[in-house]
């Protein structure tokens, strides 16, 4: 959140030095979809913003990226990586600096299996971000010969995972 602010005012700086303005309106998501989404239609049409930067959760990412669209406004995502809003479902107006999280969890499962083992227990975060990057480490792990022994999904709340070790 404050690294992507603050690069964005360092930007920003020189293009003021050049005679260019800017208005800079921060909001928080949350990183809740529905207060993601709430904030997003607000600055678009009461503030009318020209250009939106985040968000920063997989999981609010989603919701935008319709209302986004449809109003033909730039989003500049930095940190959410869900692969659907800037692939299959994929925006003129959306556009990503960062590699989804399938790109890192593909590469990252091949690696397994070719340098640590062919059997793998993928235990990961049940949440947008946690799945894909378990589902692309499977994919790509099984892809060069691995195979999964078992998949399971942590709530994001567990403090105790002790209940995910029974099988391995």
């Amino acid at each position: 959140g404050n690294s992507n602010i603050q690069g964005m005012r360092l930007a920003l700086k020189e293009y003021e030095e050049q005679g260019w303005r800017f208005e800079v309106i921060v909001e928080d998501s949350k990183a809740e979809p529905t207060t993601g989404l709430r904030v997003v239609q607000k600055l678009m049409e009461r503030d009318q913003v020209n250009f939106l930067l985040g968000p920063i959760s997989s999981g609010v990412l989603p919701a935008l990226r319709d209302p986004v669209d449809q109003a033909k406004v730039i989003l500049s995502v930095s940190q959410a990586a869900t692969r659907d809003t800037t692939g299959a479902r994929c925006s003129r107006y959306i556009f990503r600096t960062t590699p989804t999280n399938y790109m890192q969890g593909y590469g990252f499962g091949g690696w397994i299996a070719r340098n640590l083992g062919k059997r793998a227990y993928v235990l990961t975060a049940d949440y947008a971000a946690g799945t894909e990057i378990g589902d692309a480490i499977a994919e790509g792990f099984t892809k060069e010969g691995g195979e999964v022994v078992n998949y399971a999904k942590a709530p994001l709340s567990t403090t105790d995972f002790a209940p995910f070790m029974s099988p391995i």
